[in-house]
């Protein structure tokens, strides 16, 4: 988490137009300081240590080495560094995979500023964010028809959706370890999901336990 202050932004981007556009219109409307732009994924990695942004915003699809390869290393060169995914296609299974792997936000790669603003706020203060724009997207492209779901399932698939391991599942939801693991059989029974990205790419084509903004 930041300091209320103007964050400072890294952004990466294939292309060098639509990185500069962003760049200016972030600082005219004072919405953020951009330190760097990058084309490449590769020398972003090299060269981020030495900024110390706040946040980073990250074209999922560039050439070269993937948004989503960038991503992994930037989480595990620098854990504690938040970072906003950026996508002009919509892959329900690649979003749930880097949401499973704590990816800060996922937005559309053409927002609005308004909906930008909210994405960079609420994640340099620590939370995690899905745009409407882009559940809108998911809904329209992929329709997946909604299961009944008791309140406790739902309960659970929201934790999973916040990233929780089953004893802090436990934990929240004031209930034993195996009720949990039961719980969770059964949500998985019911939406046919075979992992924790399978739950998560259920919540974001249904929009169950997905708000826009995440604690």
């Amino acid at each position: 988490m930041v300091s209320s202050a103007t964050p400072n932004l890294v952004i990466i981007d294939d292309q060098r137009i639509f990185c500069d556009s962003l760049a200016m219109a972030l600082e005219a409307s004072n919405l953020a300081k951009v330190s760097a732009t990058y084309t490449d994924g590769d020398v972003a990695i090299r060269s981020i240590a030495g900024l110390t942004p706040d946040l980073v915003l990250l074209d999922l699809a560039m050439p070269g080495k993937p948004g989503r390869m960038v991503f992994e290393v930037l989480r595990k060169k620098h854990p504690q560094l938040p970072v906003i995914i950026m996508s002009g296609q919509v892959n329900v299974e690649i979003f749930a995979q880097l949401w499973e792997q704590g990816v800060n936000g996922l937005v559309r790669k053409h927002e609005n500023l308004d909906s930008l603003a909210s994405a960079i706020e609420l994640v340099v203060s620590g939370r995690r964010y899905v745009s409407d724009a882009l559940r809108q997207a998911i809904g329209e492209l992929d329709v997946t028809d909604t299961v009944s779901l008791t309140r406790r399932e739902q309960e659970v698939m929201g934790a999973i959706v916040d990233g929780l391991a089953n004893k802090e599942i436990a934990s929240r939801l004031n209930i034993g370890l195996p009720t949990v693991r039961t719980h969770r059989e059964n949500l998985m029974g019911k939406i046919s999901a075979r992992s924790t990205a399978e739950i998560i790419a259920y919540a974001l084509r249904t929009g169950m336990a997905f708000a826009a903004e995440t604690a």
